[in-house]
């Protein structure tokens, strides 16, 4: 219940409490990552991913090599212009992984298996995928708005799905 959120969306009850009260759930994370990484997810489409995000991302990987960056359904033609952007940023293409389609349930199962934490675009920002993540209770990182173009509706549903979550007594 989020009367004054823009988008709340009717989600499965049996995926999250499953996932989040379950031990062996928990315990076989680590079969969806490499040893010693941490998986941060940009789930949204890739066609919402402007130069500047896709740049403070590469920033962020080049800084901390611990972190390996996963993004959902790059189309095979544009994983090679993804793999060499990510070059010559000076991040080794290993480190950037594509996760393939998945059915809705499946996908927020794997949403809270391989997540560590979420990234958002920075216009064009998430909606639905903003609602799966914060669901799946992965953080994510979305911007309020951002320059001229970032105080439009499609720049602030992550971050009004993030402050009803956290502000809202009936979804503590």
């Amino acid at each position: 219940y989020m009367p004054h959120c823009y988008q709340a969306n009717n989600m499965p009850i049996d995926i999250a409490p499953y996932f989040l009260m379950n031990a062996t759930a928990l315990a076989g994370k680590h079969l969806y990552r490499r040893y010693g990484r941490t998986n941060v997810c940009m789930l949204n489409h890739v066609g919402k991913i402007e130069p500047i995000a896709f740049q403070t991302w590469m920033n962020i990987l080049h800084t901390h090599p611990t972190l390996d960056l996963l993004f959902l359904d790059v189309p095979p033609d544009t994983q090679a212009t993804l793999y060499q952007h990510t070059s010559y940023h000076g991040v080794h293409s290993s480190r950037v992984q594509v996760l393939e389609k998945l059915l809705w349930r499946r996908h927020l199962f794997r949403i809270g298996m391989v997540c560590d934490f979420a990234l958002d675009a920075f216009v064009y920002g998430a909606h639905t995928t903003a609602t799966d993540t914060v669901w799946m209770s992965i953080p994510l990182f979305s911007l309020r708005s951002f320059g001229l173009l970032g105080n439009r509706m499609p720049s602030r549903v992550a971050s009004s799905i993030i402050s009803n979550t956290f502000s809202n007594p009936h979804t503590r």
